[in-house]
């Protein structure tokens, strides 16, 4: 079962405001212009022109395919949203329930529920509350996958990740500091199930 997970970072809004000075910044407006509006993190010479070694801490999307099929779109945002979803990987991992809850907050909030299946499979579901007070929440992540698969696919787009930021800004502490965190969660992952 092959998974894509890719990585697209924000533009900065004063440049996103550049390319529509009459529109209203919002994530509608990101999410509609996204080839214009993010940078896939492969893209070595924008990311180094774009952003500084801080990166990890600017919004971006998490885009997830699965043998093919979407399960995470653009709508899947926010800052430091890669950091975030690590630790609530590992606390699910950690955690003795069946049914793991935890919500996610930087700009957005994300109300996630995590659910282990029989035979190696987790339920993944995620609802992102309204950008402002009237707009309504919307589910960006409904699916069942195969757990381990899955983790190891993120960290190896996360191994990915680090390594084309080491090899634009050397070594940098904010990025071992991402490593280490990525570290001690694929080694509690393998400690709990023991792979």
């Amino acid at each position: 079962m092959a998974f894509d997970i890719t990585l697209y970072f924000a533009i900065e809004d004063h440049d996103v405001k550049k390319m529509f000075p009459n529109q209203e910044l919002n994530d509608k407006l990101y999410i509609a212009n996204h080839e214009k509006c993010f940078i896939h993190f492969h893209d070595n010479d924008r990311i180094r022109s774009t952003f500084d070694s801080n990166i990890l801490y600017s919004a971006h999307a998490i885009l997830i395919n699965h043998n093919g099929k979407q399960i995470t779109n653009f709508d899947f945002f926010d800052y430091r949203l890669i950091i975030q979803f690590l630790f609530l990987c590992k606390n699910y991992c950690m955690s003795k329930e069946t049914v793991f809850e935890d919500t996610l907050s930087a700009h957005r909030r994300y109300d996630f529920r995590l659910e282990r299946l029989a035979g190696n499979m987790f339920s993944i579901y995620a609802v992102k509350a309204g950008e402002f007070i009237n707009e309504p929440s919307e589910v960006v992540i409904n699916a069942v996958l195969p757990e381990k698969e899955f983790f190891s696919a993120l960290f190896s787009t996360f191994s990915d990740l680090i390594n084309r930021l080491n090899s634009i800004w050397g070594d940098d502490r904010r990025l071992k500091k991402m490593v280490d965190v990525a570290k001690e969660f694929e080694e509690t992952y393998q400690g709990i199930y023991g792979l």
